[in-house]
């Protein structure tokens, strides 16, 4: 018997447990999977939220000074409030990040882009602004002050970017 934990996972990903190649296990709930999709879908997440956190890491150790002036550095907390964010995103939501990057004003911005429209999602130390723009839909935009607290309004406008003529509510 086999026993894995792929690194770099939610917190509501188990361990996958193979025994003459047959699976048992859940992930985030009492569903089974089959393992071979399984497995490729655990290798992009993990993958693809390496990435990004690698990114991520690397704004704490940019310069004060950069892009034509002087910026405030992206602090610790920061850092973590995005990581714990991200970690806790679908995969749909991952892989269709089209840019993530750090603000003069110490902040971190992630952009998700298509042909539908854009959504953009700022994070700093005690608040976050959203702004979706989607073709034939009033703009939206949105300041919190939780962005995990308020996770489920934030995927609803990423998720909506990906789906073609749906309205929203807040």
């Amino acid at each position: 018997m086999l026993s894995f934990t792929p690194p770099s996972l939610p917190s509501d990903y188990q361990s996958l447990v193979l025994d003459n190649n047959a699976y048992s296990g859940t992930i985030g709930s009492s569903t089974s999977y089959d393992p071979c999709i399984l497995y490729i879908s655990i290798s992009i997440f993990s993958r693809r939220i390496d990435e990004l956190f690698r990114e991520i890491d690397s704004f704490s150790s940019q310069k004060t000074e950069w892009d034509g002036g002087d910026y405030v550095p992206i602090s610790n907390l920061i850092i973590k409030k995005t990581k714990d964010f991200l970690k806790d995103l679908n995969e749909i939501s991952l892989e269709n990040i089209s840019d993530l990057y750090p603000n003069q004003h110490g902040t971190i911005s992630i952009i998700w882009e298509n042909k539908n429209g854009k959504l953009h999602l700022e994070i700093g130390n005690t608040t976050y602004s959203l702004y979706l723009s989607k073709i034939n839909s009033e703009p939206f935009y949105y300041d919190g002050k939780d962005l995990l607290k308020d996770f489920e309004i934030i995927t609803s406008k990423i998720n909506n970017l990906f789906l073609p003529n749906e309205t929203f509510l807040v």
